[in-house]
C-alpha cells in the first residue's frame, strides 16, 4: 500500500475515534427503531470518502482544464468522478437506512429508494450530486476548449457545493447566508486540497512542469486560503449563538480545531511560497523534494479537517447554553498548546527567547496552574461573567502557552516533562470535578501529549539535521 493509502486509513481511524468520543456511534434510546450498527459505522466513513472523491475530482478538473490544460489530468478527473459517483450511490443507500432506521437490505428496495430520492430533501441533494458526478465523468475528457473547460468546471464546483443545502446550517433553518457561505467554503477547500494533490502528481510524473505549474497553483491556493478563512469565520458566527460557545461546547471546540488546522495550513503555504517557490523558479532540484515534503503535511492536515467536518455535521451546532464555567478539554489543548506552537513556529516572540529560557521550569508550573484554573475551574467566567470571562480566559491560555513554548522551543526537557505529567493530573482532576467528560478529557489529553512530545523531540531532530549537513558541506 502506498503512503497516501496509509494516511487515508489513519484519517478514517481518526474519524471513527472522534465519532466515538462525542457519542455519535452510540445506540439510540430504548424503545425507538434502532439504526443498524453497519449504518452507524459506515455512513460517516462513506461520507468522508465521498468528500475526498469530490476534492480529487474538482482538483483534477480545474488543474487539467484551466490551470494546466492537460488531457492526462482530465482523464484522471474522469476516473475520480466515477469513484465519486460509486461512493454517492453507497451513501444514498446508507442514508436511507439511517433516516428510516431499517436494514441496508431493506434500504436497497427500489420503491424505498425512489420514494426517498424523490420526496426527501437529503435524497434529492444526493441525487443531484450523483447526476453532477456522472456528468463530470462523461464530459471531463472533452473539457479542452474555453467553453467546455468552464462548463465542466462550473458543474463540478456546483456539485461539490450541493451538500451546503443540507449542511449543519441547513436550508430548513432559513439561513441563506449560512448556506451560501458554506457552499463557497466547500468549493474553496476542494480547490485548495484537490489542486495541491494534482500538482504533486503532475510534478512527480513530469518534473519539468514544476516551473509552470507551481507559480500558477500558488496564486490559486492563496485565493482559496483567503476565501476559506472568511467563509469559515462567517459560518462559525452563524452557528454559535454566543462567542463563549467556541470554548465551552463540543461543537465550538471542533470549530477551534479547524481554525487551528487552517492556521497551520497558512503557515505551511507561506513556507511553500517563500522557500520552495524560489528554489523551483531558480531550477534547484531541492525544490521538488521540499514541495513534496511540505505538501504531504498539508494534505494530511486537510484530510484531518475533512474528518472533523464530518463529525461536526453529525454533531450539529449547540442548542442549549453550557452549564459549567470551565472550557472543554479540546479547546484548552488548542488554546494553550496548538496555537502557541504555531505562533512560535511563525517567529512570534523570537526576541523573548533569551529571557524566557532562563526560567523554563517556573514557566511550566505557572502554565499548568493557568490551565487548571482557567480551563477546569473556570475562575474568570465565575468572576467576570460567561462572555468576558471566556474571552480573557482564552487570551490568558494563549499567552501562558506562548511563554511556555517559547521557553522550551530550543530544548528544555525537564520543563516539558513537568507539563506532560502535570497535564495528565489536570485531566484526571477535570474528570473528578465533573467539569470534563472522560472521553473528551482523554481526547484533549492525547492532543496535548502529542504536541508536548513534538516539543520534546524537536531539538533532537534539529541536531540530527545539523549533523547530516556537516558532512555534505565538508564534501
Amino acid at each position: 500500500m502506498t503512503r497516501q493509502g496509509y494516511r487515508l486509513l489513519a484519517l478514517v481511524a481518526l474519524l471513527l475515534a472522534l465519532l466515538w468520543v462525542f457519542g455519535l456511534l452510540a445506540a439510540g434510546p430504548a424503545g425507538l427503531p434502532e439504526v443498524p450498527a453497519v449504518t452507524r459505522l459506515g455512513l460517516p466513513v462513506v461520507r468522508f470518502l465521498a468528500d475526498v472523491a469530490a476534492v480529487l475530482t474538482l482538483g483534477c478538473v480545474v488543474m487539467g482544464a484551466l490551470v494546466l490544460p492537460s488531457r492526462v489530468v482530465l482523464t484522471w478527473a474522469r476516473w475520480c468522478a466515477v469513484g465519486w459517483a460509486a461512493v454517492l450511490v453507497l451513501q444514498l443507500v446508507l442514508t436511507v437506512s439511517d433516516v428510516t432506521a431499517t436494514s441496508v437490505a431493506a434500504a436497497l428496495r427500489p420503491d424505498v429508494l425512489a420514494t426517498f430520492a424523490g420526496g426527501v430533501g437529503v435524497g434529492q441533494v444526493l441525487v443531484l450530486e450523483l447526476l453532477g458526478a456522472v456528468f463530470v465523468a462523461v464530459a471531463a475528457p472533452w473539457a479542452v476548449g474555453t467553453a467546455g473547460a468552464w462548463t465542466v468546471t462550473v458543474i463540478a464546483a456546483a456539485t461539490v457545493a450541493a451538500p451546503a443545502l443540507l449542511g449543519h446550517g441547513g436550508i430548513a433553518s432559513g439561513h441563506v447566508a449560512a448556506t451560501v457561505s458554506l457552499a463557497v467554503h466547500l468549493v474553496a477547500v476542494a480547490l485548495w486540497a484537490g489542486g495541491l494533490l494534482v500538482l504533486l502528481a503532475v510534478v512527480g510524473h513530469h518534473p519539468e512542469a514544476a516551473l509552470r505549474a507551481v507559480p500558477r497553483f500558488s496564486a490559486l491556493a492563496l485565493g482559496c486560503a483567503l476565501v476559506v478563512g472568511e467563509s469559515g469565520l462567517l459560518n462559525a458566527s452563524l452557528r454559535l449563538a454566543v462567542p463563549s460557545q467556541l470554548v465551552t461546547t463540543s461543537y465550538g471546540a471542533l470549530v477551534l480545531v479547524k481554525a487551528t488546522v487552517f492556521a497551520a495550513l497558512v503557515l505551511l503555504g507561506w513556507r511553500q511560497r517563500s522557500r520552495v517557490l524560489p528554489l523551483i523558479v531558480a531550477g534547484n532540484r531541492r525544490g521538488g523534494a521540499l514541495l513534496a515534503r511540505v505538501a504531504g503535511w498539508e494534505l494530511l492536515l486537510m484530510g484531518g479537517a475533512v474528518a472533523v467536518s464530518v463529525v461536526m455535521a453529525r454533531l450539529g451546532p449547540p442548542v442549549l447554553p453550557p452549564t459549567g464555567p470551565g472550557m472543554t478539554p479540546v479547546a484548552v489543548a488548542c488554546l494553550a498548546l496548538a496555537i502557541p506552537v504555531l505562533l512560535v513556529a511563525a517567529g512570534a516572540g523570537a526576541r523573548a527567547v533569551p529571557r524566557l529560557r532562563r526560567y523554563p521550569e517556573v514557566l511550566a508550573v505557572v502554565f499548568l496552574v493557568v490551565v487548571a484554573e482557567v480551563g477546569v475551574v473556570g475562575v474568570l467566567p465565575a468572576l467576570l461573567g460567561a462572555e468576558l470571562g471566556a474571552l480573557l480566559g482564552a487570551l490568558l491560555l494563549v499567552a501562558s502557552g506562548w511563554a511556555f513554548v517559547t521557553a522550551v522551543w530550543r530544548g528544555a526537557p525537564w520543563a516539558t516533562g513537568i507539563v506532560m505529567v502535570g497535564w495528565a493530573f489536570v485531566a484526571v482532576g477535570g474528570h473528578l470535578l465533573g467539569a470534563w467528560t472522560p472521553r473528551e478529557s482523554g481526547l484533549g489529553l492525547v492532543l496535548a501529549e502529542t504536541l508536548l512530545a513534538g516539543l520534546l523531540l524537536l531539538p533532537r531532530r534539529r541536531s540530527v539535521r545539523a549533523e547530516q549537513r556537516q558532512p555534505a558541506m565538508a564534501g
